[in-house]
């Protein structure tokens, strides 16, 4: 390409995997920007988004190489931020917002905070609009504090539109009635393809039958009417059986037709399709509405007030701005001459409303691929792709396919070729432009017959060895999991056998040696009182102090064991670590805990020795990614070291890369790979290996709250079902099944990801039977349909050994004095013992029990509210029918007591009745098992299923409840607290 070309000014380009994206997208910057530098004799101002900042962090490495080696002249404007901004999404938003966002009250300088502060802003604002208005404390008869949040939190989400709305009854009705067409169809549809397949008297009854819940499903009837009709046609027919002569219907449509069959029954008797329930329902719904509405005004003005956000925050501010401020988005379009943006299928379609706005009709090039959109739990949609295409399409601007493949061997790829196409219509071909691998079977298929992943395991390990005995690089194989959890099982596994291997798994940061200690010292530095992390620290190889030695140095030390560890390095001036903690100590308040962390890490040999045992680097790099962190969190407003230790991270970046991840090595090491799919997204190694593909993977099953995009409704899970069971609406079905096919087609871009990392060989296993939509179920009907080939192999595995790769891992020697004189100790922690009232009861299982039985046993007191005495015990005959006698006995002590007025209180009163409180400067949330108003008294009542001998400290627990109850009620009468101890049959009662 050269600069002389007429570039097209709007581009929208689809690039398939291994097709040289990023070298596209780089090229295609520099020369624009050449090109517009000739003619303007300025260089253009330019925004380039993608989707991480590991991403921008590589496109900005590939501009500059590109420049310093093809075109120099670019350089003053690749190096310059002036000229070309490289940003997440994210961080877009944050620029714009910074610049404009004043347009809306918001601080240019506002901070970013972590989900702790924000949702104690948000407690806040719920107990607040619950203490001020009676209605909307109404609420908690039905959700509890902690499920009222949780709803609020998921509908932020679709407040920011100013389009949804609660669904209401009719609503409800219109979402059945399309779901009865629907259905309509798609039994018509069945019954005409499989006539074609069976025949004979019964199948001919079946269909007529079939035929006639079409009909009922068609007809223009009231829901509930519909209803009663599907009832009385329902199951009359039952579908002839299978036999030698009658082989039925082909699986796909037999399948179908069950689901279509299940799906009728469904809406005849699941509650979600209940007209009495949502008329129930709708008057909560309504409440929330307004109780909505009202919270995120206030939590809205709250973030306006303390000029703080979310990093989600910064997606939704955006879209208010851009929505009623169009004065601002088009000043923000002005600010820049053109616009490039990398991995489009993973945007959603908030973001895209948003970038609408932005680049309006300035030059852009939008690059991405559908095939790899696999970010759905992010928000990311791959339909948003092909809109957009279509959409720049009609606008008359150049639609672009990249697909030449410049990474997979022509064999390899033509099984994915072949494979994936098979699957569904979403993928397409490509082009090899790599020669065919002169090696034989490029796709090698595992099956592990026996119900055993160890076997699998060492099947695993044999096959790496036996590339590695070939003389492979242990960098050029990979092994993809799906989970972190297979990952950390494959690398114990290696890691014994001897292979050299990196994990490169999102959860492990937090769990590196170096970082534990990291952590260990950092608190100490913070409380030396902790005597469990004292000891943990002391006995680490830092310290070099043996278990025999800190023994001695405790003694009988009655006292906190800082004070005799203190003592003991005061005495002893030669032992160098104890002085460097003494005095960092000291040094603490003066200098701030970050600089005297790392003047300590340094000073004791930590980095040091973290580099001697991994030259890669990247426990070094670890570490000074923890430090940075440290010192990052003590400069900010609001930042928590206690936080960061609790939490094991904590940011208030706008980073997308997780702070649980590995910082990347200096070195790349020379060793086997292990990651996710998702993380080895724009990777590429000789050989993949993609393991346990017989799990299915997880759907989503549920949904407390749900919104439909297209009908721009939402609802949520409301108490109306048996025993106060939550129950939704068709809302929920329809987002259910949305999901669920969106989620079907995910599963399959993320095993095309998987297989198209591979260059040379793909390596593919499984244990035992596979589950239904599996990957190892997509290869077993393809291997069923196409069979084997010289290129793809098919292995059964009855049996397989351990397999040992190096019987002993080569020591790197390490810097005096942590040499093996100090190795360290993996013992149990020092423990004085407990004294003998302390202990814990040996019958752990017991224990157990008994702890159950009094958690269901308030949860029958709970149902005394709800339900006749009878009923209830009815229910612990089913929840405890091992110690019904117990929990019978329990509750007729509870109804037919004759000291206080119990029954009126539970009738009349509140069960279960949560509520929050500031208290000593933090918010404090707890449950009050009953209260009441009786004869103008307050009775609060507390349940205890242990011994009477604790009422002491039950009353105490009651006077606390009590002074949240009289500010929230302004009482001023009579107070009586009760503790009920249904075992002893005992009612305790103190009035104030």
């Amino acid at each position: 390409m050269s600069i002389s070309e007429p570039q097209p000014i709007r581009q929208f380009v689809r690039a398939g995997a291994g097709a040289g994206k990023t070298w596209n997208l780089t090229r295609q910057v520099v020369y624009r920007a050449l090109s517009y530098y000739e003619k303007e004799g300025e260089w253009p101002k330019t925004v380039m988004t993608t989707f991480t900042r590991k991403a921008t962090q590589e496109l900005k490495e590939r501009l500059l190489t590109f420049c310093l080696k093809e075109e120099p002249r670019a350089l003053e404007f690749v190096q310059s931020s002036s000229y070309l901004m490289i940003t997440t999404m994210h961080g877009l938003f944050d620029s714009f917002l910074r610049r404009y966002g004043s347009g809306m009250g918001l601080a240019s300088q506002y901070m970013i905070v972590d989900s702790q502060k924000a949702d104690f802003w948000r407690k806040r604002t719920v107990k607040e609009l619950l203490l001020t208005n009676k209605e909307y404390a109404s609420l908690l008869s039905s959700y509890d504090v902690r499920r009222l949040l949780e709803v609020l939190k998921t509908y932020e989400d679709v407040y920011w539109y100013n389009e949804y709305s609660c669904a209401q009854s009719s609503q409800l009705q219109d979402l059945c009635r399309s779901l009865t067409k629907e259905l309509s169809k798609s039994l018509g549809r069945i019954v005409s393809q499989s006539s074609s397949y069976v025949e004979g008297e019964k199948w001919e009854e079946y269909f007529l039958y079939i035929n006639e819940l079409k009909s009922v499903l068609l007809e223009d009837l009231s829901w509930g009417d519909c209803q009663k009709s599907l009832g009385k046609v329902i199951g009359r027919v039952t579908k002839p059986r299978k036999s030698k002569n009658n082989p039925g219907l082909p699986s796909n449509l037999d399948d179908e037709l069950k689901k279509s069959i299940d799906q009728i029954k469904s809406l005849i008797n699941d509650p979600e399709y209940k007209i009495e329930n949502w008329n129930k329902a709708e008057s909560v719904f309504l409440k929330f509405s307004r109780f909505a509405d009202d919270y995120m005004k206030n939590l809205y003005k709250t973030k306006m007030t303390e000029a703080s956000l979310e990093a989600n925050d910064l997606e939704n501010f955006s879209l208010k701005l851009v929505k009623e401020n169009v004065e601002a988005s088009s000043k923000f379009c002005n600010d820049w001459d053109m616009w490039f943006i990398d991995e489009f299928q993973d945007t959603s379609p908030k973001q895209i409303e948003i970038i609408d706005r932005f680049v309006g009709k300035k030059p852009c090039y939008i690059v991405g691929d559908p095939q790899q959109s696999i970010y759905l739990f992010r928000g990311s949609r791959s339909e948003v792709f092909f809109k957009k295409q279509e959409q720049m399409k009609s606008d008359g601007d150049e639609i672009t396919q990249l697909q030449s493949n410049y990474r997979s061997q022509a064999k390899l790829l033509d099984f994915i070729n072949d494979f994936f196409p098979f699957l569904s219509s979403q993928f397409n071909v490509m082009d090899a432009q790599v020669k065919a691998s002169e090696k034989k079977s490029s796709v090698i298929v595992s099956k592990v017959e026996a119900n055993d992943e160890d076997i699998e395991i060492n099947h695993i390990m044999s096959q790496m060895k036996s590339l590695l005995d070939e003389g492979v690089s242990p960098k050029d194989i990979c092994l993809l999991g799906r989970t972190n959890s297979a990952l950390d099982k494959m690398q114990k596994s290696l890691m014994k056998a001897g292979f050299p291997v990196i994990s490169h798994s999102s959860s492990n940061y937090y769990s590196r040696r170096e970082i534990i200690d990291a952590l260990s010292l950092l608190q100490l530095l913070i409380n030396p009182w902790d005597d469990v992390n004292l000891v943990t620290w002391m006995r680490s190889p830092w310290m070099a102090l043996n278990d025999e030695e800190i023994v001695g140095i405790l003694g009988d030390c009655e006292e906190k064991y800082w004070v005799a560890f203190k003592e003991y390095f005061s005495n002893n001036k030669d032992y160098e670590p104890g002085q460097l903690l003494l005095k960092a100590m000291h040094e603490k308040n003066e200098w701030g805990l970050g600089w005297v962390l790392r003047k300590l890490l340094v000073s004791l040999g930590f980095v040091e020795y973290s580099f001697k045992i991994d030259s890669t680097g990247r426990r070094e790099a670890n570490l000074w990614k923890f430090l940075n962190m440290v010192e990052k969190v003590t400069r900010e407003p609001g930042g928590s070291l206690l936080r960061l230790i609790e939490e094991g991270g904590f940011t208030s970046s706008l980073d997308d890369v997780g702070q649980n991840t590995d910082a990347s090595s200096p070195v790349e090491p020379d060793k086997i790979n292990l990651m996710t799919v998702h993380a080895s997204k724009g990777l590429q190694f000789k050989y993949v290996f993609i393991p346990f593909m017989n799990k299915k993977m997880r759907k989503t099953s549920h949904a407390n709250f749900c919104s439909l995009e297209d009908k721009k409704l939402f609802s949520f899970r409301v108490p109306f079902g048996e025993h106060d069971q939550f129950i939704g609406t068709p809302v929920e079905k329809m987002y259910l099944k949305n999901i669920s096919q969106r989620e079907d087609e995910e599963s399959l871009r993320v095993l095309y990801v998987g297989m198209t990392r591979a260059e040379e060989r793909l390596y593919m296993s499984w244990t035992g039977k596979s589950e239904k939509a599996s990957w190892s179920s997509f290869l077993e009907d393809y291997i069923e349909q196409k069979g084997e080939s010289e290129e793809f192999r098919v292995d059964l595995v009855k049996e397989s050994h351990s397999v040992i790769y190096q019987d002993e891992i080569v020591k790197e020697s390490v810097p005096e004095p942590l040499n093996n004189e100090f190795p360290r100790l993996y013992l149990e922690p020092l423990d004085k013992g407990r004294p003998e009232s302390e202990t814990v009861a040996e019958d752990i299982l017991e224990s157990q029990r008994v702890r159950w039985q009094g958690v269901v046993l308030h949860k029958l007191f709970e149902n005394l509210k709800t339900h006749d005495e009878e009923t209830v015990k009815e229910l612990a005959k089913r929840w405890l029918p091992l110690r019904y006698e117990i929990a019978l006995k329990a509750i007729e002590f509870v109804v037919s007591n004759q000291e206080i007025p119990l029954k009126e209180i539970i009738k009349n009163g509140y069960v279960e009745w949560g509520y929050q409180k500031q208290e000593k400067g933090s918010l404090v949330e707890r449950r009050i098992d009953l209260w009441g108003v009786v004869d103008n008294e307050l009775w609060i009542v507390d349940y205890k299923t242990g011994s009477s001998r604790h009422k002491k400290k039950a009353f105490e627990q009651l006077r606390t409840y009590s002074k949240a109850l009289t500010e929230y009620l302004s009482w001023e009468a009579k107070i009586n607290l009760v503790v009920v101890y249904p075992f002893d049959e005992k009612i305790e009662q103190l009035s104030l």
